[in-house]
């Protein structure tokens, strides 16, 4: 799913999180022309994937990553 503002990214982190999903992978940058990819689990449910260019969106989605370990 491809995401460029940080409020659908804060709707979708919501439901991540209340849902308990977690990053599993990260792949690529925001200035590469696949975008930067990042991957969320959750055991017995489907794979989320989200696709940016957007740099706020991107620092918003590694963050998520960081409040979930703590």
């Amino acid at each position: 799913m491809q995401i460029e503002s940080l409020d659908d990214w804060r709707e979708y982190a919501d439901i991540l999180h209340r849902m308990g999903y977690d990053i599993f992978q990260l792949q690529f940058d925001i200035k590469s022309p696949e975008g930067f990819h990042a991957r969320f689990i959750l055991a017995g449910c489907p794979d989320v994937e989200f696709v940016t260019r957007n740099e706020a969106v991107h620092d918003a989605i590694l963050k998520y990553g960081y409040k979930k370990r703590s």
